[in-house]
């Protein structure tokens, strides 16, 4: 074993060359960094903006595919950012020349709220048929109760 000041590194960091073959082993790690930053720079550069693409095939295909499912969906939601009073309109319902029925479910609600108004002014009806009802299983329980058998009749 040498002693430390004797002991030489495979680098002389003044002349900033390698102490054997300071060529060869220059090429190498070049290519070797080349290789390297090659990989980060297509790790996060893999769309070609000229050609407006992505460089991998398998990538673009996944592309695609997810534009064409999001061209399927677009613009169903759209309707329902509107307010009630133009997204429950006559002729976003139905076509008002012919009648021909646009979207059944927005015809459905529009028929629930019409119809409300005609339920409400039923209540009065209805509570008057429920009293009446109610009276009429209180009669029949009472002459029930009075033509019981009475034991000291």
């Amino acid at each position: 074993m040498k002693p430390k000041s004797h002991q030489s590194r495979e680098f002389d960091v003044l002349t900033n060359k390698y102490i054997q073959n300071h060529t060869a082993r220059e090429i190498e790690d070049f290519e070797g960094q080349r290789d390297l930053l090659s990989k980060k720079y297509w790790k996060s550069h893999d769309f070609d903006m000229l050609a407006v693409k992505y460089c991998d095939p398998a990538k673009q295909e996944a592309y695609e595919a997810d534009l064409k499912a999001k061209e399927r969906t677009h613009g169903v939601r759209q309707k329902e950012k509107l307010p009630k009073s133009i997204r429950y309109g006559e002729g976003n319902v139905y076509n008002i020349v012919n009648n021909e029925i646009k979207d059944g479910l927005s015809i459905g609600n529009l028929d629930r709220t019409r119809n409300k108004s005609v339920a409400s002014k039923k209540g009065s009806a209805i509570e008057e048929q429920i009293r009446a009802n109610a009276t009429a299983v209180d009669d029949m329980m009472e002459t029930r109760a009075m033509n019981r058998v009475n034991p000291s009749r």
